[in-house]
This record gives structure tokens, sequence and C-alpha cells, in this order.
């Protein structure tokens, strides 16, 4: 979890996050950095708390574009 908190400047492991990564995302030594995410954290995350629907709609709009002609 470490390598996670890292990728996106956490002060602490890693928790409670949800992560879209784009089609050239590529996994190596570290995580690669995420297309869009949120979290479940108490504070300090430089992303918006988890909105379900919200995330939802952001990983489908990112399916959609990815498959369109």
């Amino acid at each position: 979890m470490q390598r996670y908190a890292r990728r996106l400047s956490l002060s602490r492991d890693a928790w409670d996050v949800y992560l879209v990564y784009g089609r050239g995302s590529r996994w190596e030594d570290e995580p690669p950095k995420p297309d869009f995410w949120m979290h479940q954290l108490a504070s300090g995350a430089p992303a918006p708390q988890l909105d379900g629907e919200q995330f939802a709609d952001e990983a489908i709009a990112r399916l959609e574009r990815r498959t369109s002609p």
C-alpha cells in the first residue's frame, strides 16, 4: 500500500481508494498514476471523497471513449 500512497501523494498508506486507469497505463516497479480516483480517507487526500454515482459515471465515460469507433 505504500507504493500507492507515494503515487497518490498521501502521507499514509492508501486504503479505501478507488482508481481508474487509462488504456496506456503501464504497470512496472511502481503502480502508474491513475487517470481518475476518489477516496474514503478521513482527510488530506488530493482527490474528491467517494461518490459512487460520480465514480461510476467517470469510469463508464472512459470505457465509452475507449470503445468508440
